[in-house]
């Protein structure tokens, strides 16, 4: 039996662990608040600033929007920090099916 990808959106006003397990990243919009400068970093870790994949900044009042034709992989998680003023973050991932022990009938 075959089972898809688990696909996921998730609405964030700050830092955030988004997931704790492997994830791919679809989609990212950002949303600031004010005419200040936003800047969204984006890490393959469950709560700490290691192993950084990107940085996301926006121009001054306005929003950013990315949609990414190879998912971006992140095999320890998901972690966001948010620098800067802001309405939110939306981020579409896909989770990975349980497999093996792990997977429950």
């Amino acid at each position: 039996m075959s089972i898809n990808k688990s696909t996921i959106w998730v609405w964030i006003t700050g830092n955030a662990t988004v997931i704790q397990n492997p994830c791919y990243i679809n989609e990212i919009l950002v949303t600031p608040k004010s005419a200040k400068k936003t800047t969204l970093s984006i890490y393959n870790s469950r709560g700490s600033t290691d192993n950084l994949i990107m940085t996301v900044q926006c121009p001054t009042g306005s929003s950013k929007f990315l949609s990414f034709s190879k998912p971006l992989y992140c095999s320890n998680g998901l972690y966001i920090v948010v620098d800067g003023d802001l309405i939110g973050v939306l981020i579409v991932y896909d989770v990975e099916p349980l497999s093996g022990k792990d997977k429950k009938e």
